[in-house]
């Protein structure tokens, strides 16, 4: 796993360790079929808005941080988006937080 690095989000309070922690837990990927709706549905919306955007937004870091704030139909219960979501979970753990 390379070091942190300029590509990955930084926040004052977030742990260097949640974070390492977090991109560890990315270097395994799978990929499954899902019967979901609103998975699809919202999988289909971030391919759509990905397309309208990149060519507002060539730095990738960028356009993730705007998608990540894009409202997403599985999370209006909670927290409305990814960003937020994100954001609530680190808040809920405090080995997390600074």
């Amino acid at each position: 796993m390379p070091p942190l690095g300029s590509g990955v989000p930084k926040s004052p309070s977030w742990s260097v360790k949640f974070i390492e922690a977090e991109l560890q837990s990315m270097d395994e990927v799978r990929l499954a079929r899902t019967a979901s709706r609103s998975v699809v549905g919202i999988m289909n919306e971030f391919t759509y808005l990905a397309d309208a955007w990149r060519q507002d937004e060539p730095d990738l870091l960028a356009f993730a941080m705007r998608l990540a704030a894009t409202p997403c139909g599985p999370l209006y219960k909670r927290h409305i988006s990814p960003d937020r979501e994100l954001a609530a979970l680190v808040a809920a753990q405090p080995h997390a937080q600074r």
